[in-house]
């Protein structure tokens, strides 16, 4: 069975893509299955780092109207994978969520329960807006069971305390047994930086033959290092569900591959489906 995560927040720029890059890097560190959907038309950097394994779609049209045609080409993508083995992590525009949620609802995706496990993602900044976004959200998938919340509370910008403090919205998501887990600070911006312009993973990006600099790898793989426990105490979110023997599904059958630089190709082998805007 597949699992669906998908990464949200109150607007761009509040760090959903790079829990989306952080997700997908810890996945592929661990060689399990894994495929990606970005609908940021602002932004698709999850889709440019991402390679083959993420597809750009593009709902919002100019006007900012929904692309109908786009909305049923993701959800179409969601339905074929559902029996799959695969996380399936979608980057999700401002203001998305609900839109996606209606649509796999008519499609009967959801319902009483899911036809894919679900968890949303909600990234969290030190500010009252996203608080306030969250508190809106929260009664979103209350009547589909196999929805589950996770709070990321990006410290970014500091603390998170609007959220941490007593708020209504800490209160309703501790209703609906949501789980938190917190993304330190990456203080350098010349880190993110360079991981955009070099078109790797971050994976590949820490890599010794990654041709980056080595304090900017460093702090890279210091930042992955300290946020690898949360994967791993929130996995049963963030991964597909485990075989009959108690054991993820990996994608490859050998070892673990070395952390090499796989530069993303200039031009794809495959085309990808794309709804232009």
């Amino acid at each position: 069975m597949a699992q669906l995560v998908l990464v949200t927040g109150q607007k761009g720029g509040v760090g959903k893509t790079t829990f989306a890059l952080w997700l997908m890097g810890m996945l592929t560190k661990l060689r399990l299955l894994w495929s990606g959907i970005d609908t940021d038309l602002a932004n698709q950097t999850f889709a440019a780092l991402g390679g083959d394994n993420v597809e750009p779609i593009s709902i919002l049209e100019a006007d900012g109207f929904f692309d109908p045609n786009a909305m049923n080409m993701l959800v179409d993508d969601l339905a074929a994978k559902a029996h799959t083995e695969e996380t399936i992590i979608i980057d999700v525009a401002a203001g998305l969520l609900p839109a996606i949620f209606a649509q796999m609802r008519a499609r009967q995706l959801f319902g009483s329960t899911c036809v894919i496990p679900t968890t949303i993602a909600y990234v969290l900044l030190n500010d009252d807006a996203s608080v306030s976004t969250l508190t809106q959200l929260v009664d979103i998938a209350d009547d589909i069971a196999g929805v589950s919340w996770l709070i990321v509370l990006n410290e970014r910008d500091g603390r998170v305390a609007q959220y941490l403090d007593d708020s209504p919205a800490q209160a309703a998501m501790t209703q609906r047994n949501a789980e938190q887990l917190t993304i330190p600070a990456l203080r350098d911006p010349a880190v993110l930086l360079a991981l955009r312009n070099s078109q790797l993973n971050p994976i590949a990006f820490c890599a010794d033959d990654s041709g980056q600099p080595w304090s900017l790898r460093g702090q890279l793989r210091t930042w992955l290092t300290r946020i690898e426990p949360s994967f791993h105490e929130h996995r049963h979110l963030l991964a597909a569900a485990i075989d009959e023997e108690g054991q993820p599904a990996l994608a490859h059958a050998a070892a673990a591959p070395e952390m090499t630089a796989q530069p993303v190709p200039a031009a794809r082998a495959r085309t990808r489906r794309k709804i232009a805007v």
